[in-house]
């Protein structure tokens, strides 16, 4: 029994990935027109606006599927102490348990975590790009620093 690896559920990121992918590509440039850029603008706003809500959908709906892929890809490594090293630290800043390090943690999720994962951590050709971009968001999030 103790041979046997542990029986995990394979997480998806599909779901969170293509919800990115829809918050990034419902961008709207501000106008640039010159007849736009005389008088008052709210360029600002509205690029503030978009920011915020990438970062809430990066927040709400990516990390966590994140969070649940290192938790079965974990399970699943339970015996290997190498891994769980570099997967605990992860998992310690990734949570707001640990002040994070995204140097570490990003190297560790792009060059580590594949290999392991129960499924792809990187589906799409953009997965990588908003993966990364929670890391760093986790970096600069009160909740996260320790």
């Amino acid at each position: 029994v103790a041979a046997m690896p542990a029986a995990v559920e394979q997480p998806t990121m599909d779901g969170a990935l293509a919800a990115m992918d829809a918050v990034a590509a419902a961008r709207t440039a501000p106008p640039d027109a010159v007849h736009n850029l005389l008088g008052p603008t709210a360029s600002a706003e509205l690029v503030r606006a978009q920011t915020d809500t990438y970062d809430h959908a990066l927040r709400n709906v990516l990390e966590p599927h994140m969070v649940a892929l290192l938790e079965a890809t974990m399970w699943r490594q339970i015996r290997d102490p190498d891994f769980m090293l570099g997967a605990l630290k992860t998992y310690r800043m990734m949570t707001g348990l640990s002040q994070m390090d995204t140097d570490f943690v990003q190297n560790w999720w792009v060059n580590s975590l594949p290999q392991f994962a129960p499924a792809p951590p990187f589906p799409t050709a953009d997965a990588e790009e908003h993966q990364l971009a929670a890391i760093r968001r986790m970096a600069v999030d009160d909740s996260y620093i320790a």
